[in-house]
């Protein structure tokens, strides 16, 4: 069972730092900080989704017996005296692993898709008071 990342993120290309959990409050924190002026007349905003982490990241059992085998195991180092795990082992592997999996949260996400949004027609729909404080200002 694989843990999958619902929680998505928007932004655009070369964000270093995915913040905005609507594309609402993506339009807002790029547009707020630019001059009206310099406005462009569309915004590619894209969605992101964190990426899902391998159960096979988290296997650990089989690194461990093979460091005990190192450590403690027969010097000669005879494949076929590998000490092989137990079901009860593998049981609490699986427990650990998904233990690790529930409650870690990746930072890596990937981009899942893109939509090119109206600035003129966001503002409009979303902040009309903008376009009355820069009517204002003329």
């Amino acid at each position: 069972m694989e843990t999958k990342q619902e929680v998505v993120y928007y932004g655009g290309e070369g964000d270093e730092r995915l913040s905005c959990s609507t594309v609402d409050e993506y339009m807002e924190s790029v547009l707020d900080i630019m001059p009206m002026e310099k406005w462009p007349e569309t915004i590619r905003v894209s969605s992101f989704i964190r990426l899902t982490v391998d159960r096979r990241e988290v296997a650990l059992l089989d690194d461990v017996l093979d460091r005990l085998d190192e450590n403690y195991g027969d010097p000669e180092g005879y494949a076929a005296d590998a000490y092989q795990p137990t079901k009860e082992m593998r049981d609490a592997e699986k427990a650990l692993q998904d233990l690790i999996l529930k409650h870690y949260k990746p930072w890596m996400c990937e981009d899942v898709s893109s939509e090119e949004v109206n600035v003129k027609e966001w503002v409009t729909e979303h902040r009309p008071h903008w376009l009355e404080e820069e009517s204002s200002n003329e």
